[in-house]
């Protein structure tokens, strides 16, 4: 139990350069992705006394849920003035020890003999858990015998985030997609030194058009959606199909967006090789010929035109059966790669041959 307080000291001592350092740039702090408002809100609640004390994160690979986290540590000591003391950040992936004896250590270092017994609340912000495999049970037990305890998971898979339907029900969800062009848009500015953000209301409109696609609706939604991007033009100097053609080569994920067009690749490629190699063996039991299956329709689909998928074509020409293909698209889509989009008859029947996209263009 010594080997883990200190170690639970030490994450302590860390976390507040760590946070800095990760969610600053030259510039000053990090543009806000879009989903980290719900965390914030939730973390906002929590410390109002509200109950809700379960947030669940999953998203694909580099898509910024560790820079969310720390952005929420933050959030935390330096706007609603929680002690350092009683805000534990780590990630279960560099841990030495089981997230359940981090926790209890922190627990005690609170000077509360269990989870049940504290007295103040606190908060826990655990990132990449997936590499714990008991952390589903851990999480249970955090919350049915911590109620002052604020707790927040990551993970890189949405299927290991859903290892206990129970814990689900109690927990916030929140799923971190790759950028979208106005997050995009705001990141790039905060990296040349610039400032944009979208005319106000721009996502509302956006929603309302599509639940219901009227005509004035979509003269609304134009009528922002155009103010948004000629301020754009104004910012960047460049027209808005050029910053759009951009996005769509070097700019879906965070980490991209403020390298050279080279490396993006390369560094897109190693997120996908890590997807590959260390996530969907968590995900599926994979062979090593799975695996090498799987990168091969990857890049069937990545040189593709969108358009159904038959599973017979895809079993010809990787070497394997449809059933083995109709496995690998389910947990490339469960890592968050792909995303199927079901295609549906005149009778609402799910036809058998459904559309696949990558997660993003880049």
């Amino acid at each position: 139990m010594v080997e883990v307080e200190s170690y639970v000291r030490r994450l302590l001592a860390d976390a507040p350069e760590l946070a800095r350092a990760v969610t600053t740039g030259e510039g000053g702090d990090l543009p806000l992705r879009y989903p980290y408002s719900r965390l914030k809100a939730q973390a906002r609640s929590f410390a109002e006394g509200g109950r809700e004390r379960l947030v669940v994160i999953s998203g694909l690979r580099g898509t910024g849920k560790t820079v969310m986290l720390l952005q929420l540590y933050r959030y935390l000591t330096e706007h609603l003035r929680v002690p350092p003391t009683r805000v534990l950040y780590f990630s279960a992936d560099a841990s030495p020890f089981p997230i359940r004896e981090v926790v209890e250590a922190f627990v005690e270092l609170l000077g509360a003999p269990s989870p049940t017994r504290l007295k103040e609340r606190a908060y826990v912000l655990v990132d990449e858990v997936h590499y714990d495999p008991e952390w589903g049970a851990t999480a249970k037990y955090l919350y049915d015998s911590a109620p002052r305890l604020f707790a927040v998971y990551t993970g890189s898979s949405a299927l290991l985030l859903e290892t206990s339907p129970d814990l689900l029900r109690r927990s916030v969800k929140i799923h971190v997609f790759p950028l979208c062009f106005s997050e995009y848009l705001m990141i790039r500015a905060f990296w040349e030194g610039k400032r944009w953000e979208p005319e106000p209301g721009l996502s509302s409109r956006a929603r309302e058009f599509l639940l219901d696609p009227t005509e004035e609706r979509f003269d609304s939604l134009r009528e922002i959606a155009e103010k948004s991007f000629a301020r754009a033009e104004g910012v960047f100097g460049t027209e808005v199909d050029r910053l759009y053609q951009e996005y769509l080569l070097f700019g879906g994920l965070p980490f991209s967006v403020p390298l050279p067009p080279a490396l993006v690749h390369e560094r897109v490629r190693d997120v996908v090789k890590r997807v590959v190699e260390a996530d969907l063996p968590r995900i599926r039991s994979m062979e090593a010929k799975s695996l090498r299956t799987t990168e091969n329709i990857l890049l069937f689909l990545a040189h593709s035109a969108p358009g159904p998928v038959s599973l017979r074509s895809l079993a010809d020409r990787t070497g394997t059966s449809p059933s083995g293909v109709s496995r690998i698209l389910d947990a490339l889509e469960t890592s968050g790669i792909l995303f199927r989009v079901p295609i549906l008859s005149s009778s609402t029947k799910i036809l058998k041959k459904p559309k696949y996209y990558l997660a993003s263009p880049t």
